[in-house]
């Protein structure tokens, strides 16, 4: 269920005379709120007359997504032990780690269980990212690379939204990991649309970059979910 968040009140008149730095975050100075101000979670569901629909259509051959599996990953599958052993440190997955992802929170696990479910995780060890600089990519042995077809279109340049005060150092590290990754990188094209950051309820922020103008434009095949949809599933 999508939710919004009031983080910060924006005063609009220095919206035109606001800084910006090297990766085009606005930097601003949010005024004091007033003595009435108090900020409230509020869910809502998006209208179906305000979601954006892709262009239904049949794509050619060239545009279609290609999913190869070169090697049975089956193959390289350790056998499992009838009996795990208990849980010991390894190279990456630490006993810090590990008391991190909460494996058995609503204790729905036997704890023969638990067990094989912490040994799976160390012998696989080397194969997961754990952090944001362990992420890596598709292999194209693995997946084409995706081409978009679109109707004819005038690019747009959509203003992004204040990113508030208390969290641009993060926001701004969030890009620079990315970047550092290749997720992310230097672009001169014409196109400029809006992303917003919101907080998981692990309390880390992610970014949501709002596809939804890509929407209007993208042709796709009948029962091929759009663009937009693809990617913040992707992000959730």
């Amino acid at each position: 269920m999508p939710a919004v968040k009031i983080l910060s009140i924006v005063n609009q008149s220095l919206l035109s005379s606001s800084p910006s730095n090297s990766f085009g975050i606005t930097l601003h100075v949010s005024p004091p709120p007033p003595l009435s101000y108090n900020p409230s979670l509020v869910y809502k569901y998006k209208k179906v007359d305000q979601k954006v629909w892709p262009i239904l259509s049949t794509l050619p051959e060239d545009f279609h997504n290609m999913r190869r599996i070169p090697i049975n990953p089956l193959l390289s599958l350790l056998p499992l032990p009838p009996h795990p052993p208990d849980f010991s440190p390894g190279e990456h997955l630490s006993q810090e780690c590990l008391d991190k992802l909460a494996l058995n929170t609503h204790n729905f696990l036997w704890p023969e269980e638990l067990k094989l479910l912490q040994h799976i995780l160390k012998i696989n060890e080397l194969r997961l990212a754990w952090t944001e600089a362990e992420k890596g990519q598709f292999k194209d042995e693995y997946f084409s690379p995706v081409k978009i077809l679109v109707v004819e279109h005038t690019p747009w340049a959509q203003r992004n939204i204040l990113i508030p005060s208390g969290i641009l150092s993060k926001v701004i590290q969030i890009f620079k990991d990315k970047y550092a990754k290749g997720v992310y990188e230097h672009s001169d094209v014409s196109y400029q649309s809006r992303w917003f950051c919101i907080k998981k309820k692990s309390g880390a922020l992610c970014l949501v970059h709002n596809l939804q103008p890509l929407n209007t434009i993208t042709m796709h095949n009948s029962g091929v979910p759009p663009i937009a949809d693809q990617v913040i599933k992707a992000m959730a």
